[in-house]
C-alpha cells in the first residue's frame, strides 16, 4: 500500500489507520535510534521490541484482514525492511527532533 495512492479524506482515515498501529512503534526510543542507522537495524529492534504491531502493519499494509494473514520469518524481515526503506514511511518514524539533528549535522 503507498499512501499516495489515496486523496482526501480516504487517504486521511488510511493514515490515522497507520499511525494508531505505529504508534508504540515510534514512541520506543531504542526503534528510533536504530532507525537512525538503518532499516535493518532498525527492523531487528521493532521485530524484537514490537512483533505484533509489526505483524499488524504488515497486515495492513499487505491489505489483508490480520486474522487472515500469515507470513514466514523471512518474510516478516524482508517486509518490515522494505517497509523503512520506503522515504514515505520513514518520514513516519522520524521524530521532528531527528530531523532537525540531521539538518545541523
Amino acid at each position: 500500500m503507498k499512501f499516495s495512492n489515496y486523496k482526501n479524506e480516504e487517504a486521511a482515515e488510511k493514515l490515522i489507520e497507520f499511525l494508531e498501529l505505529a504508534e508504540p512503534i515510534m514512541n520506543d526510543k531504542e526503534v528510533l535510534a536504530a532507525m537512525s542507522k538503518n532499516a535493518f537495524a532498525a527492523a531487528k529492534v521493532m521485530l524484537k521490541n514490537h512483533s505484533k504491531e509489526v505483524i499488524d502493519i504488515l497486515a495492513f499494509v499487505d491489505d489483508i484482514p490480520r486474522e487472515k494473514y500469515t507470513v514466514s520469518p523471512l518474510g516478516i524481515f524482508k517486509k518490515t525492511v522494505k517497509l523503512l526503506s520506503e522515504e514515505e514511511t520513514v518520514t513516519v518514524f522520524t521524530s521532528p527532533e531527528q530531523e532537525t539533528q540531521e539538518v545541523e549535522n
